[in-house]
C-alpha cells in the first residue's frame, strides 16, 4: 500500500487545541501543502519523502511471563509519528523553538523550562539535524513495545546521517521524541 502525507501531516495528528494552532502556524510558514510523497520546502531549504510502500500495521511481540504481548503501529500511527519527526527536525533547522517545543517530551519541557531552552539543548546535542537540508524516511519499527522512526538526514555540508528516533505518546495522546540515535550513514540513499 502506498501512502501519501503533505508538509508536516497535519491533518493525520492528534493533538490539543494548543498543540494544533502551533502546528498550523508552522505549516502556514511552508510555502505549500501538498498531498505527495515527495515535498520541496524551497522557502525552508528542506526537502521531505515520504512513507512509501509501508504496511498498515507493523506488530512486534513480546513475551512476559506466560503473556504474550503484541505491540501494533497502524497507518494513522505511522502518519502521526511521520509528522512529529519532520515537524521536529523542521523546527530545529529553522530555529523554530515552538516546533521544538511541540514535539520534546513532557519531563524534558519541564526540565529545561522554556522554548528556547530546549531548542539550545537539541541543537547542542543534534547538530546534524539543525543543518538538516533534507530527510528521507526509512522506516518506522518497533523495540521494547516503543516505536522507533528511522530517517535518512542530509546537511547542508552534503553529509549523510541516519537518525532513529524512540517515540511515545504524552498523557494528551500525542506522540512526542524521547530519544534520538544519530550516525553518519555515508553512501548512496537505498
Amino acid at each position: 500500500m502506498r501512502t501519501a502525507i503533505g508538509t508536516f501531516g497535519i491533518l493525520g495528528l492528534r493533538t490539543s487545541a494548543l498543540a494544533t494552532v502551533i502546528a498550523l502556524g508552522i505549516a502556514a510558514m511552508s510555502p505549500a501543502i501538498a498531498l505527495s510523497d515527495e515535498v520541496d520546502q524551497s522557502a525552508t531549504g528542506i526537502v521531505v519523502t515520504g512513507i512509501a510502500d509501508m504496511p498498515d500495521t507493523t506488530s512486534t511481540e513480546a513475551r512476559v511471563g506466560s503473556i504474550d504481548h503484541v505491540f501494533e503501529i497502524g497507518l494513522s500511527d505511522k502518519l502521526e509519528i511521520k509528522a512529529a519527526v519532520e515537524t521536529f527536525v523542521w523546527g530545529l533547522s529553522n530555529r523554530q523553538s515552538s516546533a521544538v517545543w511541540l514535539i520534546a517530551p513532557e519531563v524534558e519541557q519541564t526540565k529545561f523550562g522554556s522554548k528556547d531552552a530546549i531548542y539550545a539543548f537539541f541543537s547542542r546535542v543534534h547538530p546534524p539535524l539543525v543543518q538538516a537540508k533534507s530527510i528521507a524516511f526509512d522506516s518506522i519499527t518497533t523495540a521494547v513495545n516503543m516505536p522507533i522512526a528511522n530517517i535518512y538526514v542530509t546537511d547542508t555540508a552534503g553529509l549523510q546521517w541516519r537518525a532513529s528516533f524512540a517515540m511515545a505518546r504524552d498523557t494528551a495522546g500525542d506522540w512526542k521524541i524521547v530519544g534520538c540515535h544519530l550516525l553518519p550513514a555515508p553512501g548512496d540513499l537505498v
